[in-house]
């Protein structure tokens, strides 16, 4: 049995008996012998009659939940906060007595827990000595489809929204750059306030806050990644640039493996290799038809946002979202400080900008949040290649730009390696071979201004 970190009871003579009751998997609590009074916590006085007479009596453990509490992720004291989100319920129990405990077996999720709901006792053996008790639905829970429908319907929609960006920045008529980034950047933040004024209402200044150094860092991060992927976009194809920010998830492991020391499966290593062979063949063709440059960027903005997401793996107890508004501040004043003097752009390209940075990024962070509570991150990164699929085919099909051959070739290995990778880990899932957690993934941010769930 491994070593429990968490705060363990301790046994006096009064609550001696409930957790031996425990131990044989049978829950006893204290019932009144004069007024017949079920009593929980242990005590020497009956609470309704003030009788001595308390016997221990053996429970149904059947119950129902009176009330409950859900810690959402990162938080919960000391060695708790890696298990959320959690829910913490009190218990009615069918013999009359309340009991606090965790429901497990569940979602975190107000959809899938809620007051009212059938629960009975499990028994959560932490050491030889020590049984827990906690509570499962009697109905287990499962997602619901209409709810994963959904899920996987808005996911699609807003990474088909994000898809067009490039055709945005084709459509932009005068505005260099820096300039789309500094409106792209106040728009961004525009919509990403509003997101936080929603959730947090009154606490979004404290939640931004929050972040504090880590939050700073992913910021500069993703800042590094935002200016890059525009310096790479407005330099090279757009087909380029979204094949070489595909690659990131791979990205991503090969730092995690460095910075953080995760360990590195086979299957994701030969993914690893195949989609690094695919951005060496787009990297070689710009060097040959003048994008260097360009590739070059692509390649920095996948190497930062890979960044920001080891810095959500390292600190995962820190609330990222806010860091959008880190991260677009800094883009603001870098842009600022670049174009200081000269951001009159024509009222079309404000508009494009605003669209793109408000509309299509501000979106997609909606939706992405929501749909990340019910897909796992397998099933999310295969809707992220839709951006990185149709985006090249939008540009073509609108503006006329056409990627080359070896371009192509390259994001076919690329996105092929991702693909095949993340229907990988769905086969797995499916065999029951790992656990998922019916929690939302974690967070990360791409280059573009919209979030991921990360794998």
């Amino acid at each position: 049995m491994t070593d429990y970190l968490k705060p363990l009871p301790k046994f006096d003579p009064v609550t001696a008996p409930f957790w031996e009751s425990l131990r044989r998997g049978k829950a006893e609590v204290q019932c009144c012998d004069d007024c017949k009074s079920f009593v929980f916590y242990p005590r020497a006085l009956c609470p309704s009659c003030g009788s001595r007479n308390l016997v221990w009596t053996p429970v149904s453990g059947k119950g129902q939940i009176y009330s409950l509490t859900i810690v959402t992720p990162g938080r919960g004291p000391g060695a708790f906060k890696s298990d959320s989100p959690y829910v913490v319920a009190l218990v009615e129990l069918e013999e009359g007595c309340r009991m606090m405990s965790n429901i497990v077996d569940v979602a975190a999720n107000p959809e899938d827990v809620k007051i009212g709901m059938s629960v009975e006792i499990v028994y959560d053996r932490v050491t030889e000595d020590i049984t827990l008790p906690k509570f499962r639905p009697v109905t287990p829970v499962k997602p619901k489809g209409s709810r994963r429908g959904f899920a996987m319907a808005i996911m699609a929609l807003g990474s088909i929204a994000i898809s067009f960006a490039g055709v945005l920045v084709r459509s932009i008529e005068d505005a260099d750059s820096w300039q789309i980034n500094f409106y792209r950047a106040l728009s961004h933040i525009t919509a990403i306030m509003l997101i936080l004024i929603l959730q947090y209402r009154g606490k979004t200044l404290s939640r931004i806050r929050g972040v504090g150094r880590p939050g700073i860092l992913g910021g500069l991060m993703l800042a590094g990644a935002g200016i890059s992927y525009l310096q790479s976009i407005t330099h090279t194809t757009v087909a380029n640039t979204l094949f070489l920010l595909s690659a990131i998830p791979f990205f991503t492991a090969l730092l995690a493996w460095l910075v953080v020391n995760e360990r590195l499966r086979r299957k994701t290593l030969i993914t690893m290799l195949v989609a690094a062979a695919g951005v060496a063949v787009i990297l070689a063709d710009g060097f040959g038809i003048g994008s260097a440059y360009g590739n070059l960027m692509g390649l920095l903005a996948a190497l930062c946002f890979s960044g920001f997401a080891v810095i959500v793996r390292k600190y995962r107890d820190v609330e990222m979202m806010p860091t959008l508004v880190v991260s677009s501040v800094i883009i603001l004043f870098v842009s600022l400080a670049a174009r200081y003097n000269d951001l009159v752009i024509s009222p079309k390209d404000v508009l494009l900008c605003f669209i793109w940075g408000a509309i299509l990024a501000g979106f997609a962070n909606w939706v992405f949040i929501i749909a990340s509570r019910y897909l796992i991150a397998a099933e999310a990164t295969l809707f992220m290649m839709l951006e990185f699929s149709l985006g090249p085919i939008w540009v073509w099909m609108f503006i006329g730009e056409i990627p080359t051959e070896m371009t192509v070739i390259g994001g076919i290995m690329v996105i092929g390696a991702v693909a095949w990778h993340s229907l990988l880990q769905l086969q797995t899932v499916k065999r029951g071979t790992v656990t998922v957690d019916p929690v939302p993934p974690v967070q990360v941010v791409k280059a573009n201004g919209t979030t991921e769930a990360n794998f």
